[in-house]
């Protein structure tokens, strides 16, 4: 194993990131045929890696993530090959169990037993080697010794995040050049690696949230494309957040509460809902006095949308507040009280009535639904979907005479001829009543595919061909030839063959030619169908023998 040489064939903060997704458990499916290698990673998406070698040496190696397609080599590639290399090692380790078993009883220590069996010089040994290697490590290291960072440091890092902007041409706020954006978040990532994550782990926060809000300025910049590494930044930096909330005191969160606050302009927005400030103010607080302050915001944020008549923010902005409701121990009559002063807008009693359906109170979603009915007796589209809801409430409640004046309106009234309506109109009438709403139904109901197969459940097979033949593409004619072959065979074997007559003159590619002269060989399955289909095919030879195309197609279908 230790002659397969690979590790310099990435950057240090590459490697570091294919680690971190090796030891996460992200690289699966791993194969090796002696040759080549492959493996799939999970990250932003799941990416398929291949690497080939020759000998004891990689020849190439490809990824299908965006950063490789510019021939660089990536953290996934890298994932690989730490997981190839821990298979190596299991292998190699295997073997030694096998030659020693006889001799060696198995020893399972945990990792803090196994660290009081070695002195403090190998301890030592063993910290500053593997420090040496992992610059967070190195990191933390001094920063515990040094009881935390001093001014000196904290303006070296300004410092250092002031260089790297000016290497990547960038003050604020200007745009970053897409080509310079996996490098540039890049660079960022291996300083939250390096520089940040060792102070929370340390338990340094005041001086982690310092870092990170200087990080998070120097990631808010515009590209011209979204990059993935930005993306693992904000994610990075979220959960690092969450995680020093959830052990931090009082004091530090609310530290940490206003800046967000002052970050996200002491407003909730509907559409920032992947901003790191404001997910944060919204999910990472759980004390009373956070949560009443984000209802404070939210109530105000509300009332502007509403004011403004901008419903699709209304109704995000008033599932964030029934959230934080909820989190406060707020009854399920609080929050529809409260949701009833936006009553007016579709999409908020919306969230009342899907409420309902998915906790199966199906009276209380009858209530709220019939309410919306009366509502919104303007809106065709609205008044369908309620309806066609109740029918299927009023059906799984057992009400049969409300199923079926509810059926009645959404068909007749609202002009709703779905299919599993009209089967449910059915299923809670008489025969007699059924026969007579069936005809109402055929004579309101349009063409489709719908209307077709109501006709074949029902058994009007010449009514259905009737309508079929009308079609001059006979697609529906031909969903149903089957069924309707032991019916009306002579009648369809005719209509395919004026159809093939017909289609023929204005057919004018090699694909139309090649598809009727598939439905031609198929009406050779016809009483006397190969008859006819040979004399169409001695029609076509003559009328159309300078087609090329055609003459060819026949050629390859053995009908020339």
């Amino acid at each position: 194993m230790a002659t397969y040489k690979w590790k310099h064939l990435f950057t240090k903060t590459i490697l570091n990131r294919g680690r971190g997704y090796f030891m996460d458990g992200n690289v699966y499916d791993l194969e090796y045929d002696g040759e080549y290698l492959s493996a799939t990673v999970c990250g932003s998406d799941d990416y398929e890696v291949e690497i080939c070698f020759d000998g004891r040496n990689i020849s190439e190696m490809w990824c299908d993530c965006p950063y490789a397609e510019d021939e660089n080599n990536c953290k996934h590639m890298a994932a690989v090959l730490f997981a190839w290399e821990e298979e190596l090692s299991d292998q190699e380790q295997d073997d030694i169990n096998k030659t020693h078993a006889k001799t060696n009883e198995a020893t399972n220590y945990s990792i803090e037993q196994a660290l009081n069996t070695l002195s403090e010089k190998a301890v030592r040994e063993l910290l500053l080697e593997h420090a040496q290697t992992d610059s967070g490590l190195a990191e933390q290291i001094i920063i515990i010794a040094n009881g935390g960072i001093s001014k000196k440091q904290q303006s070296t890092w300004k410092l250092e995040l002031y260089h790297l902007m000016r290497q990547y041409d960038i003050s604020d706020y200007d745009e970053l050049d897409y080509y310079n954006a996996e490098p540039y978040f890049e660079h960022l990532l291996e300083l939250f690696y390096n520089k940040v994550k060792p102070l929370a782990s340390s338990g340094f926060f005041n001086e982690a949230f310092d870092r990170l809000c200087d990080l998070t300025d120097a990631a808010f910049v515009d590209c011209d494309e979204s990059s993935d590494l930005y993306e693992e930044l904000m994610q990075e930096c979220g959960e690092l957040l969450s995680g020093m909330l959830g052990q931090a005191d009082i004091t530090f969160k609310r530290l940490v509460y206003r800046t967000c606050l002052q970050r996200c302009h002491r407003t909730i927005s509907a559409y920032l809902t992947t901003n790191l400030w404001q997910n944060c103010l919204l999910y990472n607080f759980e004390d009373p006095e956070f949560l009443h302050q984000n209802i404070d915001l939210l109530d105000a944020s509300l009332k502007n949308a509403a004011a403004m008549g901008e419903e699709r923010k209304v109704r995000t902005l008033l599932t964030y507040k029934i959230d934080t409701m909820t989190r406060l121990g707020a009854s399920n009559a609080e929050i529809l009280e409260y949701q009833k002063k936006y009553w007016k807008f579709p999409g908020i009693r919306r969230l009342a009535w899907q409420e309902a359906l998915d906790r199966q109170e199906w009276s209380r979603a009858i209530s709220l639904l019939q309410e919306c009915k009366q509502i919104d007796t303007d809106q065709p589209y609205l008044l369908r979907e309620y309806s066609q809801l109740l029918c299927e409430l009023y059906e799984k409640q057992n009400e049969t005479a409300h199923c079926r004046a509810e059926l009645l309106e959404s068909i007749f009234t609202y002009h709703n001829f779905h299919l599993d309506l009209i089967q449910m109109l059915k299923r809670n009438s008489s025969d007699e009543a059924w026969n007579s709403e069936l005809q109402k139904i055929l004579e309101c109901m349009p063409q489709t595919p719908d209307r077709y197969k109501l006709m074949m459940d029902e058994g009007m097979h010449r009514e259905l061909l009737d309508e079929l033949e009308t079609d001059p593409h006979l697609i529906g004619l031909q969903r149903y030839e089957d069924e309707l072959y032991p019916y009306f065979t002579e009648e369809i074997r005719d209509v395919f063959f004026s159809y093939l007559r017909r289609r023929m003159e204005s057919a004018w590619n090699r694909e139309e030619y090649a598809n009727l002269i598939q439905r031609l060989k198929k009406m050779k399955d016809y009483p006397d169908g190969d008859v006819m289909s040979d004399e169409l095919v001695k029609e076509w030879q003559t009328t159309y023998k300078r087609r090329s195309a055609l003459m060819d197609e026949l050629k390859k279908a053995s009908l020339k």
